[in-house]
C-alpha cells in the first residue's frame, strides 16, 4: 500500500529506477493520464476501512456461503454510488452464472474420536462430496507403479479404507491422463487423506464421488480411523456479479485506461473456518477504491477515461474476467492499458 506515496514525489520514483524498472514504466503511464500535478499519498484509513470492511464477518469471506460474494459486491456499488461513478446499462453490476461447490454447514473430521480443527489442522478439497462415515485408515508409504496398462500398489487391497498417503505421491499418480482420485476409487478406496505441511483452499465448479480431505502430517500421528461428517452444496447457478464503473475523460474519453482486480474470495468451509481474504484481494480492492477517491475528486479529472473493474468469480478461475472480455460493455480496442491490482500485501515490490 505504499504504492501511492512512491507517486507522491517525481524524485523519489528516479530513485528506484534502478531496482525497480518496470514499476516506473507502469507508474510513469499514471502519470500520463492524470489532468495535473501527481498522484498524492493513498489515504490509508481509507484503505483500512475498506479491508476491515471486506473482511469483516458479515462478507463471510467474500464467498458462496451467507451470500458473502453478494454482499461485498454491494458494498462496492455503494462506494462506486458515493464518489458519483457513471454505469453502462443504468447500474454497476454485470451479472452472470457459474456452478460452485460451497460447505455451508457442518464440515468435521475426527482420528479416533478426537476432533481436528477445520483450517487450521485439515481442510476438504474443494470437490469433496457430502459424506458421513467412519472408515478403517490404511497408510501407503511407497509411491505405486504407475503405467498405461494401470496402477498396482504394494499393498493387495485398498477396498473399504480412508487411504493415507503424502501429497507428494497423490500427485505421482498424475500419469496416462489418469486422475488420482479415479485410481483410488477403482482399487475400492472409500476416502482419501492427503499430508502435507501447508494448507492452501480454493474453488471447485463440480464434486467428487469420495471424498478428499488435506491434513496436516503432525495431526495423523497412529491414528487407526477416521470418522467424517462433510455437507457439501453444488449450486449449479451461482448468480454473481462484475462491478464496474468509470469516469469520462476530459480531452478523449473515447481512450480507456482500465484498473482491474477481483473481490471474491474462497468463503467459508462449514460454519466455523472463514477465509477473509484481506491480501488477496482486500489489499487490491482498497487500492482500486482509492484510485476512485482520487480521480473523482476536484481537479483530479483525467484526460482519458477510466474505468474501474471489480471482477467476481476469480478464485473460481477467472470467471469474471473472462465473462467481461466475451461481454464488453464498450470495444476492447478502446482500452490503451490496463493495471491489475491484486494481493499488494505492503506494496514493498511495486506494481
Amino acid at each position: 500500500l505504499k504504492l501511492g506515496a512512491w507517486l507522491h514525489s517525481h524524485h523519489s520514483i528516479l530513485a528506484l529506477e534502478m531496482k525497480f524498472r518496470k514499476s516506473l514504466l507502469s507508474l510513469a503511464f499514471v502519470f500520463l493520464i492524470t489532468a495535473q500535478g501527481s498522484i498524492v499519498a493513498q489515504d490509508i484509513d481509507y484503505a483500512r476501512e475498506v479491508i476491515n470492511e471486506l473482511c469483516s464477518d458479515i462478507m463471510a469471506g467474500r464467498g458462496y456461503v451467507n451470500d458473502g460474494d453478494n454482499a461485498a459486491a454491494f458494498y462496492l456499488e455503494e462506494e462506486f454510488l458515493k464518489y458519483k461513478l457513471e454505469n453502462w446499462d443504468f447500474d454497476y453490476n454485470q451479472t452472470f452464472e457459474f456452478p460452485v461447490n460451497r460447505f455451508p454447514e457442518t464440515v468435521e473430521v475426527s482420528l479416533d474420536g478426537i476432533e481436528l480443527k477445520p483450517g487450521a489442522d485439515f481442510i476438504v478439497v474443494p470437490s469433496c462430496p457430502s459424506s458421513k462415515i467412519e472408515l478403517p485408515i490404511l497408510k501407503i508409504e511407497n509411491k505405486p507403479t504407475v503405467t498405461e496398462l494401470g496402477t498396482s500398489f504394494s499393498i493387495d487391497s485398498l477396498t473399504g479404507y480412508a487411504v493415507v498417503m503424502e501429497d507428494s505421491i497423490y500427485k505421482a499418480l498424475t500419469q496416462f491422463g489418469h486422475r488420482p482420485l479415479d485410481i483410488l476409487k477403482e482399487n475400492g478406496a472409500k476416502a482419501v487423506i492427503r499430508l502435507t505441511d501447508k494448507l492452501t483452499w480454493a474453488v471447485s465448479s463440480r464434486q467428487d464421488e469420495i471424498p478428499t480431505i488435506i491434513m496436516l502430517r503432525d495431526r495423523l500421528g497412529s491414528a487407526k480411523s477416521v470418522k467424517l461428517n462433510i455437507e457439501a452444496e453444488l449450486n449449479k447457478r451461482h448468480r454473481t456479479q462484475n462491478v464496474i464503473g468509470f469516469i469520462e475523460g476530459a480531452e478523449e474519453p473515447e481512450k480507456f485506461v482500465v484498473f482491474t482486480g477481483h473481490y471474491d474470495h474462497l468463503g467459508m468451509m462449514g460454519k466455523d473456518a472463514m477465509f477473509r481474504g484481506a491480501n488477496d484481494n482486500a489489499s487490491g480492492i482498497a487500492m482500486m477504491l482509492n484510485f476512485v477517491k482520487h480521480f473523482t475528486q476536484p481537479g483530479h479529472r483525467p484526460k482519458k477515461s477510466i474505468a474501474f473493474m471489480a471482477f467476481a468469480g476469480e478464485e473460481a478461475g477467472l470467471l469474471g474476467s473472462q465473462y467481461y472480455v466475451q461481454n464488453p460493455l464498450f470495444p476492447l480496442d478502446q482500452i490503451e492499458f490496463v493495471i491489475n491490482v491484486d494481493l499488494l500485501g505492503t506494496g514493498e515490490d511495486g506494481i
